[in-house]
């Protein structure tokens, strides 16, 4: 966790699912049950239309607490016959050692949910809830962790299995931002006892930060104040990547004002008012625009002692590549070309 914490992991490992997961989860593994983990089901909402949070529905026990749960496991991958590897599954017990709730966990990153129909992933795992193995809790659910709403994809997996319509309150979506904010928020809050739970918690949230899993809260202030305050000469800052410019014009763009063209300014205001017979002024050159307009689609324009392929030169339309040469010249909104109209050169 700490490579990644620092940049220093592979690459591979940053972007999969089970070295998130176990980098996550390794670490909280080590909270007590009354410490963290209260807080996170509260955030898990069930499948039903009451949307109910695994908090609640563990507090509706008259008989169980999380908070008197002594002991917590966290077992990854746990293989089943027939059904295959959930992600993790953890295990509540009391003070003689009991277990008394077992919550599975299936966890996305950049994956969606896998298989369709009988190989539907979350389905094969509810079998443990529908039918549980006689070692686990007297309380069975399924936690599906993901970085995005996964709403549609629970529904889904219902929807192809009709007898999971049953098991609606057992079948849970949380979020890794959740996770995330409920580490952040229960860091500090255990008075004398805060280490090493404090440890454990900031760590937790500076790797999900690191990996973007955050809820968007707004936008972060940068300090180039410069960089977007529009004047009579815009300027980029030093330092942000981009050299100075001086882009005293570059917005106020109109026919006969200047066009930039790589690196220079070019004054466009006589350059194309095109009549027949009449003179081009490009530069420091006059070229002689006599049969400018004796072209036909495919012809050839001779220009003094160039000549120049006009194929397409009565087709643009606005958003067209004009061919000038051998450069190609975006005339994106700049000209409706007609008879005597503008042409960019």
């Amino acid at each position: 966790m700490i490579d990644g914490i620092h940049g220093k992991d592979v690459r591979e490992a940053r972007e999969h699912e089970d070295s998130l997961t176990s980098d996550v989860f390794g670490h909280l593994r080590y909270l007590p049950p009354g410490v963290f983990w209260p807080e996170l089901f509260a955030n898990a909402r069930d499948a039903t239309e009451y949307e109910r949070d695994l908090r609640k529905v563990l507090e509706d026990d008259p008989n169980f607490s999380l908070e008197q749960c002594t002991r917590l496991e966290i077992e990854f991958w746990p293989y089943y016959d027939g059904i295959g590897e959930p992600d993790m599954k953890l295990t509540f017990r009391d003070h003689e050692d009991r277990p008394r709730c077992t919550i599975f966990a299936e966890v996305k990153f950049h994956a969606e949910k896998s298989g369709t129909d009988d190989d539907d992933q979350l389905a094969r795992y509810m079998k443990l809830v529908t039918d549980p193995p006689p070692d686990l809790a007297p309380y069975v659910c399924l936690i599906y962790l993901t970085p995005r709403e996964s709403r549609h994809a629970i529904n889904g997996t219902i929807g192809s299995k009709p007898h999971l319509e049953a098991f609606r309150d057992k079948l849970f979506r949380l979020r890794w931002q959740d996770v995330l904010d409920v580490a952040e928020h229960a860091a500090g809050q255990h008075g004398g006892d805060c280490f090493p739970y404090d440890t454990i918690l900031t760590d937790a949230v500076a790797l999900l930060r690191k990996r973007g899993l955050e809820h968007f809260k707004g936008m972060t202030h940068i300090g180039s104040l410069e960089l977007f305050a529009i004047t009579p000469a815009l300027w980029n800052r030093p330092g942000s990547g981009m050299n100075e410019i001086n882009a005293l014009e570059l917005f106020t763009i109109e026919k006969g004002a200047w066009i930039k063209s790589g690196m220079n300014e070019i004054n466009a205001l006589e350059l194309f008012t095109i009549e027949k017979g009449a003179w081009i002024k490009s530069g420091m050159n006059e070229i002689n625009a006599l049969e400018l307009f004796t072209i036909e689609k495919g012809a050839w324009i001779k220009s003094g002692m160039n000549e120049i392929n006009a194929l397409e030169l009565f087709t643009i339309e606005k958003g067209a590549w004009i061919k000038s040469g051998m450069n190609e010249i975006n005339a994106l909104e700049l000209f409706t070309v007609e008879k005597g109209a503008w042409i960019n050169d």
